[in-house]
């Protein structure tokens, strides 16, 4: 376990231990200057923020499962990919996945946990987006800023459990929900940004106003059916 409050590691850090791995701590700050591999570990436990800050290095934790303990950033300065396998957020804890770098960030699934507080997902990157499973499970906010362009392959929320808000902003390119959406609000603010709302059900309950001026695309099946309980204005 790398638990301390801070730390720094400058050489590229693989961990090929196939039992846990701990890294960081609550408000701490652990470092790998030169990038971090994490493939190897049944599962890995996050905390605080874990960066790389030299040039491209990445922050590579492979597809085993990631378990977020407390209020976690991934991601520096630098601007190499970052990679996570399926993450479960514990109850009330915030997952920020970048920082607003030009990283290409590849996610599996990510869930909240069931029955407690919500927990929030903000992706903040100006390079591309590539989530393939589901996002749901007690989420809070859903958010996207700076993106250049994010497509969720899997399930947004479900009907029995929508995600809360869904916050969409500063992107380029295209904001893509390819299977089913389900949210209690969607906000736009602006942004030039493409949206398209492709699931075979979406289900947005309160009144929805698209602000962005790029193109919005409402479906792409004629079996799709899309319900804004509340209202839709897409004027922009």
């Amino acid at each position: 376990a790398l638990n301390a409050g801070s730390g720094t590691i400058t050489n590229l850090a693989t961990f090929s231990n196939t039992g846990t791995l701990t890294l960081g701590a609550a408000l701490g700050t652990l470092t790998f200057t030169n990038g971090l591999i994490a493939t190897a570990p049944s599962t890995k436990y996050l905390s605080g923020t874990i960066a790389a800050n030299n040039s491209t290095s990445a922050i590579n934790l492979g597809t085993t499962p990631v378990s977020i303990l407390a209020t976690t950033t991934i991601g520096g300065t630098a601007t190499g990919a970052i990679s996570l396998g399926a993450t479960t957020l514990a109850d009330n804890v915030t997952l920020t996945i970048g920082t607003g770098r030009a990283n290409a960030i590849n996610l599996s699934s990510v869930a909240g946990t069931a029955s407690g507080s919500a927990s929030n997902l903000t992706i903040n990157t100006t390079g591309v987006v590539a989530v393939s499973g589901t996002i749901g499970t007690d989420i809070g906010t859903l958010t996207i800023t700076n993106s250049g362009g994010t497509t969720f392959s899997g399930a947004v929320g479900a009907s029995a459990d929508p995600i809360a808000s869904v916050v969409l902003t500063a992107t380029t390119g295209t904001i893509q929900f390819s299977d089913n959406l389900y949210a209690t609000a969607i906000s736009n603010s602006g942004g030039n940004f493409a949206l398209n709302l492709y699931g075979a059900t979406t289900t947005i309950t309160n009144a929805v106003t698209f602000s962005t001026s790029g193109a919005l695309y409402l479906g792409n099946e004629s079996t799709d059916t899309l319900t804004f309980t509340n209202g839709l204005i897409a004027t922009a």
